[in-house]
């Protein structure tokens, strides 16, 4: 509180204060411009927004991690190998089946790029295969064979928000029919 020189307080007695029905909403100090209460209202309907905006974000966030929870749950699932890269190849989601085979982790293979773990010939034959999914913005299949497998592939464009292909969606089995060949 402020104090004059002589250790006084020069505040306004305490009777000055008139408290209403909340301890945000309901103080009243008098003295000041009549709109205060305005005011007053306008901040409170803005908290009450606030505090919506909050509530939705931590809604949101619960749906996020159910919505991770769920596709990681899927993945595991998967049998064989499954994975969501970027235009350049980059691996942003996969299933364990392809790093399994190639000797790391999950967590090593994510954020790597899906061609270079392949021989270049064959790396080079399912490039362009993907770009002829960023180029159709169509599914393509189609057949090849790394270490003696026989691979089936599906291939699927991601669109972003303006119908771009900015990911693609691939899939992989092994052929067991070919296996006997």
């Amino acid at each position: 509180m402020p104090r004059s020189g002589n250790g006084h307080n020069t505040n306004p007695p305490r009777d000055d204060i008139v408290h209403g029905d909340t301890p945000v909403t309901g103080m009243k100090i008098q003295g000041l411009p009549a709109d205060l209460e305005s005011a007053n209202q306008a901040l409170n309907e803005e908290n009450a927004r606030l505090k919506g905006i909050i509530d939705d974000c931590g809604r949101i966030k619960n749906e996020l991690r159910l919505s991770k929870e769920n596709l990681k749950g899927f993945l595991a699932s998967l049998p064989h190998s499954a994975h969501l890269i970027d235009r350049e190849g980059t691996v942003l989601i996969s299933s364990e089946v392809s790093p399994a085979r190639l000797g790391i982790s999950l967590d090593e293979y994510i954020g790597t790029n899906i061609f270079a773990h392949l021989p270049p010939e064959l790396a080079a034959e399912r490039r362009e295969h993907f770009e002829s999914i960023l180029r159709s913005r169509e599914t393509v299949s189609w057949e090849d064979t790394r270490e003696g497998r026989h691979y089936a592939h599906y291939g699927s464009p991601v669109l972003d928000n303006e119908g771009n292909v900015d990911r693609i969606a691939h899939a992989a089995k092994v052929n067991k029919a070919m296996l006997y060949y």
